[in-house]
This record gives structure tokens, C-alpha cells and sequence, in this order.
């Protein structure tokens, strides 16, 4: 399930997610009991989508860098000026993000 966000209602002087999905907890780190956080620095272009992702890093390393880089391309951002980066951090917790 994801939130929509009208673009036309942002604030011109902030950035503003017009769609956000959920994230999905990796399978193999949800197998092995595993939490931790991701932050990821994508570019977006002046439409809002998504154009490169630039950094991705997580803790415990490289669990969550993927699901993170995955989950940057769906984002459809109100940018407030022309094509920029965008940082979302994320935290993993078993029961939080799985449903359970």
C-alpha cells in the first residue's frame, strides 16, 4: 500500500513525497532475524522521478542497501527546485515492517 500526495498542494519551499510506498523487509535478514537502519541519497529530476541513485549504505552492513535502492526508485517526489538529491533513512524491525 502506498500514500499519494497531491503535488499541487506542496509547500514550494519543501520537498514532498507525491507517492510513498511501503517498504518491504528483506527476506534473507527477516530469515535470519536481523534489524537495522538504511539511509539512501538518490537524484531526482525536476518531475519528481527518479533519475540515479548516488549512496546507500546500512547497519549491519550491506543487508538493507538493496531493498533501500529499490525502494528509492518508487519514490515520486514534489521537488522544490530542479533536479537535486533526496536522503530517506529507514529502520528495520522485526514486527514493525513484516506484519508481524
Amino acid at each position: 500500500m502506498s500514500s499519494i500526495i497531491c503535488c499541487a498542494d506542496a509547500d514550494p519551499q519543501e520537498d514532498k513525497l507525491a507517492n510513498l510506498p511501503q517498504v518491504r523487509y528483506p527476506i534473507a535478514a527477516l530469515r535470519d532475524g536481523k534489524e537495522g537502519s538504511a539511509t539512501a541519497t538518490a537524484i531526482y529530476d525536476k518531475d519528481g522521478f527518479f533519475v540515479k541513485l548516488v549512496s546507500a549504505s546500512s547497519v549491519p552492513k550491506r543487508i538493507f542497501e538493496r531493498v533501500m535502492g529499490t525502494y528509492m526508485t518508487q519514490f515520486v517526489l514534489c521537488p522544490k527546485e530542479k533536479e537535486h538529491p533526496f536522503t530517506f533513512t529507514a529502520e528495520f524491525k522485526i514486527g514493525k515492517n513484516t506484519g508481524e
